[in-house]
């Protein structure tokens, strides 16, 4: 069975985005959670916690045409990839 269907990667892409947006709101408890800018500045700052944000409304708005866009598509597992690395060495 390939897991890797256009309706499966459409909706990841829809849940990648959906997490980093409302995943960030919660867990910043809408950007008012000190401990984790104090934690990490470089990545929990409220400007980054609005750029993994502004990430996710990217995934959303490319999730039905991510065949048509594979470069940006590799993009956005590169930059997943790093957030991914930052959060096994935290």
């Amino acid at each position: 069975m390939n897991f890797f269907t256009p309706r499966n990667i459409t909706l990841g892409f829809y849940l990648g985005g959906i997490t980093n947006i409302a995943g960030m709101l919660l867990f910043s408890m809408f950007y008012t959670n000190t401990l984790l800018s104090s934690l990490d500045p470089g990545v929990f700052s409220t400007a980054g916690i609005v750029l993994i944000q502004i990430w996710g409304l990217a995934y959303i708005a490319v999730a039905r045409s991510t065949a048509q866009l594979p470069w940006l598509v590799a993009v956005f597992a590169v930059d997943k990839s790093v957030y991914v690395v930052t959060w096994l060495l935290w």
